[in-house]
């Protein structure tokens, strides 16, 4: 579904690439959890950008 938009031009569809448990984020939607932040360096980094490519190849 390449170029899939809402009504007023937006996104239609939004994506949170984490390691982190979302029960562990704030009503803002900031990290609040127990584990290092700097943990997703390196390895887990560069898998969530493989993912990001992913998603939009598959985008368009």
């Amino acid at each position: 579904m390449a170029g899939v938009v809402s009504e007023g031009g937006a996104p239609a569809f939004c994506y949170r690439v984490t390691k982190y448990d979302p029960a562990d984020r704030d009503e803002r939607g900031s990290y609040v959890g127990g584990e290092d932040v700097v943990s997703d360096h390196g390895v887990v980094e560069a898998a969530y950008l493989a993912a990001v490519g992913a998603f939009a190849r598959t985008a368009g």
